[in-house]
Formats: C-alpha cells, structure tokens, sequence
C-alpha cells in the first residue's frame, strides 16, 4: 500500500486555493465588483502560496533538490514551481498597480484578465500531475479583452497537458441584459421600470451595474431572462417585432437561414436580384 505524501496533498491544495482565490478576485476585477474583497482577498491567497511553499520544501526535504528540479522541464513538479513563480510575480504587480489606482482596489483589465490566466494555467498543470490527463478538462473563458495569442496558448497547454478543452465565452455581465432587451416583448417595460425606481443608472457603465438589481427585477415580473435570450426559436413564430416591415419578406428571411446552414452564399443583389421583396417599398425595382 502506498503510503501518503502528506505535505505533497497540503501543496496541491493550499496552492490550488490560492490560484483560484487569486483568480476569483481577477475576474471580479474584470467586471469591476467585489472591490471591498480585492486587498483581504489577495492577501488570503499570498499566505496559502506561501504556506503550500512550505509544504513543498518538507515534501523535497532540501533546497537543492528544488534548484535541481528546474534543470528538468518535463517533471510535473518543475512545471508547478515555474508557474507559482510567474504567478507570484504577477501577484506583485497586481498588488502595486491596485494600491496605486484612485480607489485602491482596481487594476487595469488586461492585467486581471492575465491574472485570470495564470490562475487557470497553474490549477491544470497541478490537476494534470495530481489526477492524471484522463480526468482534467481545460475551460477556457475568452473575453473581449482575450488576445488571439493568449487563446493559442492556451489550446497549446491543454495539447501539451494531453487534456480536453472546453471554451466557454463570457462577456460583460451588461451585454447578457442587453441580449434580453434586444429580443424581449412588451413585458420587459415594466422589469426596466422596476430596475429605474429601485436606483438603476447608467448600467452599461460596469461600476454603476447591479446585476442583482436586474435579476430581483425579473423575478418581481415574473419573467425569465433566459427566456428571451438563450432559446431557440422556431421558424413559425410571431416575433415582437414582426409588426414592423422592411419590406424585406418573411419567406426570404428564412430561405436565407437555411441557406446560412448550407454555406450558400446569396449573390450580391446589385449584380443579381434574389427577389427579397424590399422592391415593394420603392414600387418597383431597387435602386441599390
């Protein structure tokens, strides 16, 4: 029977709490939520990267072997120590650039959004050595501010890890809202009335936004956001805005979905007219 590696289980998760507290607070920062949490919340994950430290020096017993093990790239505890120092180095810098912005609790976005990554890169590389490729699954979380570099290196990492990957975008929390108006009814008048009088102001600033303002609101209607902005539609129904005409007809709309599907594109209509029915607002032929 094998027995424990103790201080090994106290490294992988003390520095696994820490990558992902780490992460937390970077991804609340992107949003620009949770600034109260920023200065405890960094200060939380510093001790338990230092306390998992710790724990990887009784595991390895001596300093030496810890130098030697850089000498060693493929090892898995090489990979870790590389990127727990790479992420401290950004923990630093994170910490500097936050005590000097105006409220002493913001970063800049780009920098958060490599803290997120970091974060993430750091938990994969341990999960991979601790439970083998077979049961890790990489996610990736691109947003706006998501460099195409950053997106390759990422797949390149879960190649090199040998584990799936997963991308699971997300955007600010305003542009789901705006999904919902964009393709709401009637009904959402009285959710944008109730968000008004309960304080809501310039909420596609991200620091002015309550996204449980915005959720209290549509429980208080009754309506469900996902309603609106994540099903799917089916071809035969009366859309909200089916009453407004642009002469372009319905029929044509939905030739063109399907053509969509089979990667057919419609000829340009200035070379070939494809019958879209806009001619019907200037009675005759399009003067396009």
């Amino acid at each position: 029977m094998m027995e424990l590696q103790w201080p090994l289980i106290l490294f992988t998760t003390l520095v696994a709490w820490s990558a992902g507290l780490f992460g937390t607070q970077a991804l609340m920062a992107v949003f620009g939520v949770g600034k109260k949490a920023q200065v405890p919340a960094w200060v939380c994950s510093a001790v338990l990267l230092a306390a998992g430290g710790i724990a990887v020096f009784f595991h390895l017993e001596h300093w030496e072997r810890i130098f030697n093990g850089f000498g060693h790239l493929t090892s898995g505890i090489t990979q870790e120590l590389i990127a727990i120092v790479v992420l401290a180095v950004v923990a630093v810098a994170y910490l500097v650039l936050m005590r000097k912005s105006d409220d002493g609790a913001s970063v800049p976005k780009w920098l958060a959004w490599v803290a997120v990554a970091l974060s993430v890169v750091l938990v994969a590389v341990m999960a991979h050595d601790a439970l083998g490729a077979d049961h890790v699954h990489g996610v990736m979380l691109p947003g706006p501010y998501s460099s195409e570099s950053s997106i390759d290196d990422a797949e390149a990492l879960a190649a090199n890890l040998g584990i799936s990957n997963i991308t699971v975008p997300i955007c600010e929390p305003f542009e789901a809202f705006e999904a919902v108006l964009a393709r709401g009814d009637r009904r959402l008048g009285r959710v944008l009335e109730r968000v008004w009088r309960s304080g809501g102001r310039l909420d596609a600033w991200s620091e002015h936004l309550s996204v449980q303002r915005w959720l209290d609101a549509f429980a208080a209607c009754g309506l469900d956001p996902a309603f609106y902005a994540n099903r799917r539609r089916s071809e035969d129904e009366i859309l909200p805005w089916s009453m407004i005409s642009c002469g372009v007809a319905p029929g044509y709309l939905k030739r063109e979905h399907a053509l969509s599907y089979e990667g057919v594109t419609t000829p340009d209509c200035r070379t070939h007219c494809n019958a879209c029915g806009a001619n019907c607002l200037v009675g005759g032929k399009c003067d396009v």
